[in-house]
């Protein structure tokens, strides 16, 4: 899994479902058998669950970048069309400083203030992506309308960043970013949950 996801997140899946009394064994050893398989995701399985627990609704992700970070790279890779390995070998997520989150309404911009009632989607899920560090630092303030013209093909064809092919609007409603929240939130669960995580083995085939 290190040619997917950075150092940093693989180290918290470690610590995380360590603690969580899982093991984490498949993660040194090799992906070609169907146990080894269904071990890592049970890992992954544990590791959500961990980082959701029964009862509390997750609202902040910008607190908690990687895992984030893991969110996004998952749903970037596991939705990716084709060979998964190539995908992720072409993109790089493995790089820290390649690829960083970014707020897809600004935290702060001249034009755009957050009510204390739209508060708390400036840091949900739904309001985040994955951007590469130079289009990130031309755009960090830019509006919607802004980031939809800068960034590159190679970024909107990530599934993660539909919503800047999707949607011709200037600026984002509370509405947009709140069904982006519930669509990624599916696609989290579609890739390790559904149908036994069925959509992940398949992908895990290609490494």
């Amino acid at each position: 899994m290190n040619e997917v996801y950075d150092e940093k997140v693989v180290d918290d899946i470690i610590k995380v479902v360590s603690r969580a009394g899982s093991k984490v064994g498949p993660f040194n050893g090799t992906l070609c058998t169907k146990t080894h398989q269904n071990d890592i995701l049970d890992v992954f399985q544990d590791y959500i669950d961990a980082h959701h627990p029964a009862g509390q609704k997750k609202s902040n992700y910008y607190n908690n970048k990687v895992y984030t970070r893991f969110i996004l790279i998952s749903i970037s890779t596991f939705y990716s069309p084709g060979n998964a390995l190539n995908f992720v070998r072409s993109y790089s997520f493995n790089q820290p400083l390649l690829w960083q989150i970014e707020h897809i309404i600004p935290q702060k911009q001249a034009f755009h203030h957050w009510s204390k009632k739209n508060r708390r989607w400036k840091n949900s899920l739904g309001n985040l992506t994955l951007l590469r560090e130079n289009t990130n630092v031309k755009i960090s303030n830019g509006s919607f309308h802004l980031k939809k013209g800068k960034i590159s093909q190679e970024e909107k064809a990530l599934e993660i960043n539909d919503i800047f092919n999707s949607i011709s609007k200037v600026h984002l409603s509370k509405k947009d970013i709140k069904d982006r929240d519930e669509n990624l939130r599916k696609q989290l669960n579609g890739i390790f949950f559904d149908r036994n995580g069925q959509l992940f083995l398949s992908k895990l085939y290609y490494f």
